[in-house]
């Protein structure tokens, strides 16, 4: 799935806003999630960012393979 979509879809599942969730990761305005939105590209950091404040994980996998995973965190462990 692409960012863009992904981005779209789990504000939609949280029942968030462009606004709530730039305000929440520390952007000034709800265009700052339209933007990355547009360009479907942001900073791992950014991801992260958003991804925990609508609750979800970012998780990294071998291509075809199930089992072994990694999470990004933003706190190291």
């Amino acid at each position: 799935m692409r960012l863009a979509k992904a981005i779209k879809e789990m504000i939609e599942v949280k029942k968030s806003s462009h606004k709530r969730l730039a305000m929440a990761i520390g952007k000034q305005n709800g265009s700052a999630i339209g933007n990355i939105i547009m360009r479907n590209n942001c900073t791992v950091e950014t991801l992260l960012d958003i991804a925990s404040e609508l609750e979800y994980d970012v998780v990294l996998k071998p291509k075809g393979q199930f089992g072994s995973t990694i999470v990004l965190t933003k706190d190291g462990e």
